[in-house]
């Protein structure tokens, strides 16, 4: 997760649910933001890179897969642009994979910090033969960290020009998805879909793709999939489980919350007991 810029205001909690997962999750930080005044878990890799200098890697491998001589300072202008390139980061940090024991049985990916994580294990078995964990979307998404998916980036019709281009294009969830869905049927792989079990808060700029009425409505504290129902609040408990609980009553286990453009406006350091999260 390369990440340029402030944090959001409540990145200690996705320190802290991070660290929860500690069995199976570990982040590689790229970043030159400075972490001392954070409880970093040990399954946080913080490693320090410039965009300055990241924009040198990433011109590098333009030049090397696609034979195009690109000007670092024309590329990533804004850190926001950074999405476009995430379905290259096995191929564009196989460096650091390699100088920490990333094997092929291991699953490599990307993803953001504006989540708390629940417990992974109460949702994946890793024993199970998965090649993909995730889906299509960029707030996290895993392959087995072989040279197929490694490469997977080039059956992308027209990526030069989608990178190359300053507007984000949502790549990694829009361009990349039919050539992976392809990937995965022709090889059978098997994907551990983790759209069921996440909850993905909407942000008011897209309030209206999912709702027509929301002018109309005193709240909208909702989810992608469940965008029918208003959360009363999601509760992360003590054991680092999250429950999502909904104003009818009904409730659920979700694997991570997406907090996407949406800050919290209380603050607080300790929880030894657990927080809720609400509108």
């Amino acid at each position: 997760m390369p990440y340029f810029g402030a944090f959001p205001n409540y990145f200690q909690l996705y320190l802290d649910s991070l660290g929860k997962n500690a069995d199976c999750l570990s982040v590689f930080l790229m970043t030159d933001n400075d972490l001392s005044g954070y409880r970093v878990p040990d399954n946080l890799i913080p490693i320090q890179l410039t965009l300055g200098a990241l924009r040198e890697k990433v011109a590098r491998l333009i030049n090397d897969e696609f034979g195009m001589n690109v000007l670092p300072d024309a590329l990533l202008k804004q850190p926001y642009k950074l999405a476009d390139f995430r379905i290259m980061y096995l191929e564009l940090f196989r460096d650091v994979s390699e100088q920490y024991g990333v094997t092929d049985d291991d699953f490599v990916g990307w993803g953001d910090c504006d989540l708390i994580y629940g417990r992974f294990s109460d949702f994946l078995d890793m024993k199970e033969d998965y090649q993909i964990i995730g889906g299509f979307h960029g707030h996290f998404t895993a392959v087995r960290n072989i040279d197929s998916f490694r490469k997977l980036f080039k059956a992308v019709e027209g990526l030069l020009g989608l990178l190359l281009d300053e507007t984000s294009r949502i790549v990694d969830e829009v361009a990349f998805r039919k050539p992976l869905q392809d990937f995965l049927e022709r090889n059978e792989y098997r994907m551990f879909y983790i759209n069921r079990y996440f909850c993905d808060i909407v942000p008011e700029c897209f309030f209206g793709l999912f709702r027509q009425d929301h002018a109309q409505r005193n709240t909208n504290f909702f989810d992608v999939y469940h965008s029918d129902k208003e959360i009363d609040y999601v509760h992360y408990d003590r054991d680092g489980r999250l429950t999502v609980v909904y104003e009818d009553g009904d409730s659920r286990q979700s694997i991570y919350c997406h907090l996407q453009k949406r800050a919290m406006l209380v603050d607080f350091d300790r929880y030894e007991n657990g927080y809720y999260r609400s509108e």
